[in-house]
């Protein structure tokens, strides 16, 4: 399991992982999370934005990231909300 930092790149693990993850979230009430992806960890684009606890299976992109804004990538302001990133496994 990786924990995101928000604004940070997060590069998903994609041995044996058929290119899918389970990303979990923690909701603070407040402040909502957004998920973006990237092919060359320059340019990100916005995927998803999370408004409550949620546990979802998800296509990994090369680099990944969390922040409190759908437009900045690099947005740090998520308060006390986290995301959890967990590579599924090929059986």
């Amino acid at each position: 399991m990786k924990t995101f930092t928000a604004g940070a790149s997060l590069q998903p693990d994609f041995a044996n992982s058929g290119g899918a993850g389970v990303i979990q979230v923690k909701h603070d009430g407040a402040n909502n999370i957004f998920l973006h992806g990237s092919v060359n960890g320059t340019n990100f684009a916005f995927i998803k934005e999370y408004t409550a606890d949620t546990i979802e299976e998800v296509i990994l992109a090369p680099f990944l990231r969390i922040s409190g804004s759908q437009t900045n990538s690099e947005n740090t302001s998520v308060g006390t909300s986290a995301a959890y990133l967990s590579e599924t496994r090929g059986g």
